[in-house]
Formats: structure tokens, C-alpha cells, sequence
């Protein structure tokens, strides 16, 4: 009986040693489908850290204390895998990096340090774009020049363009456009847009667009019977809400507004949009506009524990012919003459919810504890045994 229990503390703490070297490698599991090459693209998406501080430890004390050097550490394990197993050329945080815009400036600085250590095993060549969203500036309604220029002196610009692998990649502040109290900010971004459009025009390159709230689209519209939506059932749930002040500013949305979308769709015509704002994510290809144009937007869940810890990877690659199924065409058919095509790639890869991680943490720390009592038990046991059969002897 006792070799049986044994045996059984042993096997199960096998079984937890597969489950903790997956939790600190599960990117194990997630590769590039593509041959990693110079003419290979690689991008991760990863959606609303929303990291919070002050005032969480505030609310809970102690309990928050350690809510957030779990979470801090959370973040950053799932950066570790990133860098070690995927080697990403860049790493897009769409919005949302910390929880609230009402902190102050010591708070905010507090919060940047934590994120540079978080995103600290990132290699030098990687590159690190950070989307601002509505819980780093606010909604439209509040946004003013002081919050935009505190972001940007920590994270970049709130509105910006390069070009990477034959496509334009353009960050956009989407939080300013549609009606907004700072009129300066809505004319910034919608000059923005513009030259996005020119440029890609210009130089014939695909545009990507990487921002926060995502386009207007009818949920209820999705055949939820394709694929993508038996997979992730919670893939597009979170339906159009927009909410203005008695100034008509906006003061809270779900989603941009439709005359915003289609002007977005119609005239910037993106080939791709990433963004974040719905922690659920959702897949979307709208549908061809007037001039047979499609644009496919993803919304990536969030890279919080209690949405899984997910990374989105999207990675794109030059080919010299468009025989393939993932080709996007859009582009491809108005560069013929150059002989230039691109075909894409993306997947979802999730974590763990921190719950399991807790349990999991829980469990290793039980079975080690009743692993060590067995023993000494078990020892002392026998101990006692042996002096007792050896008591036996000396009185025969």
C-alpha cells in the first residue's frame, strides 16, 4: 500500500512537471508557418495589457500588491516566449497599455518602467510600436494635448508610417476621429489617413493599418457557421455602442462610427486592420466595396490572464507568382507588371488564464508539501519498525 501511494505521488508529479514546462514554454507550439527568410515579414499583435497600479493596491491592499507583480510577470513571460521561440521582426500593442487615463504624471511613470521591463527581453532589432487607446488619453470627449504629449514622450507617436516588406504599416490614433472635443487632434488624424492614402497609392504598397478601436461592422450579420466561428466561439460578440456628451463629443464607443468605417473602407482602403478595444477579439472581412476592394480586420484578444494571455501572429512574404491560396489579390492584381506578390498569414495563440496558473502554482506547492510529509512519515515509520523489531530480539 505504501509503495502504491508512493508510486502515485511520483506519477502525478511527472505529470505536474509536463504541465510546468509547457506553462514556461508553451510558445513551443506556436511557429511561423512560413520559412523564416529576409523576404519573410514577421509581425506580433498583442492586444489591451491594460496594466494597472495605484489604484488597485489602494482598493485591495496586500491583495493587489501581488495581483500586480503576478500580472507585471505574466506579461512578461509571455514577451520571453515571444522573443526566445518566434523572434518577431515587430511587436504591436494595440492600445489600452495602462488601465486608466486618470493617473498622474508620477503614477504614468511608475506604469512606463514596469512596461519597459515587461517588454525588456524584446532584442534590439525588434521593433516595439505601441497604439494609444482610450484608457492611456480617453475618449474623444477628454483627450487633450497634454495627455498625447506624455504618451508620445514614452511611446512614440500617436499617428505614424513605414514601411516594412513591400507594405505600408500605418499607426493610427483612432481615438480622434470620429467627433472630439480637441479639434486640432481630429484634424491631425484625418490628415493622417490622407497620407496613408497617398502613399500607398503612390508607391503601390498594400497598407496595413495597427490601431485601437475597431471599424463599425453588423455582428449580427456573421454566418456563425463558418469555421473560424466554431473555433472561437467568442469571436465577435461585442455589439455597436457609441454614447456623446450634450456636445455631440463622443464620450464612450465600441466601435467607429459607419460614416467613418466606410470612408476607412471606400477611400483609405487598407488591406489589413489590427486593432483591440473588444477584449473577446473578432475575425471580420468586410464586404467589397464599389471597386471589388476587401479589407479584413482582426481584433485581437486581450493579452490579459483572464482572456487567456493571447498573442496574434501575422506574417506576410514577397512571391514570384500568385498560385496560392493565400494570396490576398487586392493589391497583387494592380502590380502585374512588377511581378510582385504577397501571401499572408495568421493565427491565434493563447496562454493560460492565470486562474489555471494559480491553481496550477497551488497544486505544485500541496503535492511537494504531502510529497515531503509522506516521506518523513513513511521514515519515521519504518524507523520505528526497526527499533521495535530490534526491542523484540534482545528480549528473545
Amino acid at each position: 500500500m505504501v509503495n502504491l501511494l508512493n508510486k502515485a505521488f511520483i506519477i502525478f508529479g511527472i505529470g505536474l512537471l509536463f504541465l510546468n514546462l509547457y506553462i514556461y514554454n508553451y510558445m513551443f507550439f506556436c511557429r511561423w508557418k512560413f520559412n523564416q527568410d529576409v523576404e519573410t515579414t514577421n509581425i506580433i499583435m498583442l492586444g489591451d495589457p491594460q496594466m494597472e497600479g495605484d489604484f488597485r493596491i489602494r482598493r485591495e491592499g496586500l491583495k493587489g500588491k501581488y495581483n500586480i507583480f503576478f500580472n507585471d510577470n505574466y506579461f512578461k513571460h509571455i514577451v520571453s516566449n515571444i522573443e526566445y521561440y518566434l523572434n518577431p521582426s515587430i511587436v504591436v500593442v494595440l492600445g489600452d497599455l495602462f488601465s486608466s487615463q486618470y493617473i498622474n504624471d508620477e503614477e504614468f511613470s511608475k506604469r512606463t518602467d514596469r512596461y519597459r521591463n515587461i517588454f525588456s527581453p524584446l532584442k534590439d532589432h525588434t521593433k516595439l510600436i505601441n497604439v494609444t487607446g482610450n484608457h492611456d488619453v480617453g475618449y474623444a470627449n477628454e483627450v487633450n494635448e497634454a495627455r498625447i504629449n506624455r504618451f508620445e514622450a514614452s511611446f512614440g507617436k500617436i499617428n505614424d508610417k513605414f514601411f516594412v516588406g513591400g507594405h505600408l504599416i500605418g499607426v493610427v490614433n483612432s481615438i480622434n476621429l470620429d467627433s472630439s472635443y480637441d479639434e486640432k487632434l481630429q484634424s491631425d488624424v484625418w490628415t493622417h489617413l490622407k497620407e496613408l492614402k497617398h502613399d500607398a497609392e503612390s508607391t503601390q504598397s498594400p497598407l496595413i493599418i495597427v490601431t485601437h478601436i475597431p471599424l463599425y461592422k453588423d455582428i449580427h450579420s456573421i454566418d456563425r457557421t463558418l469555421p473560424i466561428y466554431r473555433q472561437y466561439p467568442w469571436l465577435c460578440r461585442e455589439e455597436y455602442q457609441v454614447k456623446h456628451t450634450a456636445n455631440n463629443h463622443v464620450k464612450e464607443q465600441t466601435m467607429l462610427t459607419k460614416e467613418t468605417t466606410d470612408y476607412i473602407l471606400n477611400e483609405i482602403k487598407p488591406l489589413f486592420v489590427f486593432n483591440g478595444h473588444d477584449h473577446d477579439g473578432c475575425i471580420y472581412q468586410f464586404p467589397s466595396n464599389p471597386s471589388g476592394f476587401n479589407t479584413t480586420e482582426y481584433t485581437i484578444r486581450s493579452m490579459m490572464g483572464g482572456y487567456g494571455g493571447y498573442s496574434a501572429l501575422f506574417e506576410f512574404r514577397k512571391i514570384n507568382n500568385n498560385n496560392n491560396a493565400n494570396v490576398n489579390n487586392n493589391y497583387n492584381n494592380n502590380n502585374n507588371d512588377k511581378k510582385e506578390f504577397f501571401e499572408y498569414q495568421f493565427q491565434l495563440c493563447p496562454f493560460l488564464d492565470t486562474k489555471y496558473i494559480n491553481i496550477t502554482f497551488g497544486v505544485n506547492v500541496g503535492w511537494a508539501i504531502l510529497f515531503l510529509l509522506f516521506n518523513i512519515i513513511y521514515s519515521l515509520y519504518n524507523r520505528y519498525l526497526i527499533k521495535k523489531q530490534q526491542a523484540l530480539k534482545k528480549k528473545k
